[in-house]
């Protein structure tokens, strides 16, 4: 930094004022009538409407990058371009991939089946024959016969007469027995578990360690040369 100095040059100043013929990298806006030999050097890339103003770089809380083409990303950077942040909130596909673990005490389910087996069984038995019967109704004189359960055997029972009925049935007069019986089985479940949701989702900084100086540009001096 000195009158050598040539016109557009950015260095590093740890004073809290710019040198003589030069500014504060701070993007103020300047006549192009003063200052023509700078304008004609850096146009309208750090602003301006490029008839009355142009502006100076802004490098307040900003770091200098170079122009060109990364050779490792691929990314191209133009002159005056900014780009950049100082947080940054993480998008869900930019987290590494990752498992949540839960633990869920099911026990062993028990359904209720609604299969039944009954047994129904009663003091008598009544055996019938597959003959046809001769007379359309029953008339006096007309009996049943029932049949032993082993042997030939069989007893005689009047079923038909004129008399008036001596028994009347009642809901106690005959009784049957059923014996039912209920399975219970375990079954295989399924459950979807939810997590409790955590974090604040804030976003985290994304500065790399710093130390604060002045940036200021050469206002005059020597003209760049092109060659």
């Amino acid at each position: 930094m000195g009158p050598d100095s040539f016109i557009g040059s950015i260095e590093i100043f740890g004073g809290d004022f710019a040198p003589r013929n030069w500014a504060f990298c701070n993007g103020a806006l300047l006549q192009i009538a003063q200052y023509q030999a700078l304008f004609s050097i850096i146009g309208t890339t750090y602003g301006g409407d490029g008839r009355v103003t142009f502006g100076l770089p802004n490098l307040q809380g900003r770091i200098p990058l170079g122009q060109g083409t990364n050779p490792y990303s691929g990314t191209t950077y133009t002159r005056g371009m900014m780009n950049g942040s100082e947080t940054v909130s993480l998008l869900l596909s930019q987290m590494p991939e990752h498992t949540h673990g839960a633990t869920v005490q099911t026990g062993q389910l028990i359904a209720k089946t609604s299969q039944a087996t009954a047994t129904a069984t009663s003091s008598s038995q009544l055996f019938a024959s597959d003959q046809n019967a001769t007379q359309p109704t029953a008339t006096t004189g007309a009996s049943l016969a029932t049949v032993a359960q082993t042997g030939r055997t069989t007893t005689q029972y009047d079923t038909f007469n004129t008399n008036t009925p001596d028994v009347e049935l009642n809901q106690g007069s005959v009784i049957t027995s059923t014996q039912v019986s209920l399975s219970d089985a375990p079954v295989d479940g399924s459950f979807h578990v939810t997590n409790q949701t955590t974090g604040g989702g804030l976003p985290h900084t994304n500065m790399q360690p710093f130390l604060v100086v002045n940036f200021v540009i050469c206002l005059e001096g020597n003209y760049p040369p092109r060659s």
